[in-house]
Formats: C-alpha cells, structure tokens, sequence
C-alpha cells in the first residue's frame, strides 16, 4: 500500500509516485451523501473513489460531446429571420458554408 502524506500548507494529497491531487471540499444534499455512502459500500470503496470515477466519467463525457462532429450539427439550419424553419431550402449554405439559394 502506498504511503499518503498530506501537506497541510497546500491543503493536497501526495501519495508517493503519484501525481499531486488538490484538494476540493464541497457541499451535498442529505440524499446524495446517503446514496454515496451505499455505492462505496456496495462497491466495497470509498466514497473518495466513487466521488473521483464519477467526476471522470462526468469530464470525459462532456469532452466526447463537445467533440463529436454529428453533435454539432445540432441547430446548424436555424435562420436567424426565421425563413428556413425545416433547414431544406439553403443546405449546401447551412452544411457547407455556400452561397444561399435565391
């Protein structure tokens, strides 16, 4: 097991080997803090890790998104006049850039 030593002047963890890992306190719902507690004890870990596996599903997910080519074909047919509601009548414009049907 790996010794973790905590620097009280930086308020961060340093498990030896390990990139430092900052510190963050924050607030939760009873009912959060209740469903935590039966995750890390159903998953036999701390609530630590749930809270960290949780958080790093959360960010990869978000990054997926943000990054996914189809996902930001989303909305790319709105007319600001609102003229082309259905996005059909100007779609080289709106997928490519082009010039717009007359």
């Amino acid at each position: 097991m790996q010794k973790m030593l905590y620097n009280k002047s930086r308020k961060d963890f340093n498990i030896k080997g390990v990139e430092k890992m900052p510190k963050k306190e924050v607030f939760i719902e009873k009912e959060f803090a209740d469903r935590l507690r039966e995750i890390a004890d159903s998953e036999k870990i701390s609530e630590e890790e749930v809270i960290q596996k949780a958080i790093k599903e959360y960010i990869e997910d978000y990054n997926a998104e943000k990054n996914d080519p189809l996902l930001n074909l989303i909305g790319i047919a709105d007319e600001e006049d609102g003229e082309d509601e259905n996005g059909s009548e100007n779609t080289d414009h709106n997928l490519y850039g082009g010039e717009k049907d007359e």
